[in-house]
């Protein structure tokens, strides 16, 4: 069973556009916030003003299943691990109420040495903290998933299809992220 990290994400009225909805550039701030606080509930910083291990996103997809229209009630985002790696974790996210998800994300972040400014393995300490949210990869949200909450599985969570960004290894590993420049001649 997963234990998603679950964020209550308040609307503003800024984030509508001309079409009376929550414009599609809104839900990245709202996975964005939540991604943070979920990093920082984890990962607690040591308290040093300059921290020198942080983490960066390297990839990110958003699904817009339906639209959400401005309201005083927050959206809830839940976020949860879905694959660690030596270098990098995937998270996948949805934005819902009670009755629909509005949104879906998937998204691969990388540890980071700040010092350094180079990618960095994940410390043994991150790895285990980012477990207690640990959920099944089946379960990550992947294009052509219903908004609506039925059919859903026995968690009551819709069943999305799954797989569209799986890779082998790790690609954010130094040697798979460097490759030779074509020959001008």
């Amino acid at each position: 069973m997963t234990d998603r990290f679950a964020h209550s994400c308040a609307l503003s009225w800024s984030d509508m556009d001309a079409y009376g909805h929550v414009n599609n550039s809104a839900f990245g701030r709202y996975f964005e916030d939540a991604r943070v606080s979920m990093l920082y509930d984890l990962l607690p910083p040591s308290g040093s003003p300059a921290p020198e291990h942080g983490f960066v996103v390297s990839r990110q997809t958003i699904n817009y299943l339906t639209p959400l229209t401005y309201r005083p009630e927050p959206v809830m985002v839940e976020i949860w691990t879905t694959r660690l790696r030596t270098f990098s974790f995937d998270l996948a996210a949805e934005v819902s109420d009670s009755d629909r998800v509005y949104a879906t994300a998937w998204t691969m972040v990388v540890g980071y040495d700040l010092a350094h400014s180079q990618i960095r393995p994940l410390r043994q300490s991150e790895r285990e903290r980012l477990r207690r949210h640990r959920g099944d990869p089946q379960a990550t949200p992947a294009f052509g998933m219903s908004s609506a909450r039925v059919p859903a599985t026995d968690s009551g969570r819709p069943r999305p299809s799954a797989g569209h960004h799986e890779t082998k290894g790790d690609p954010c590993e130094p040697s798979m992220l460097t490759s030779p420049r074509p020959s001008t001649r």
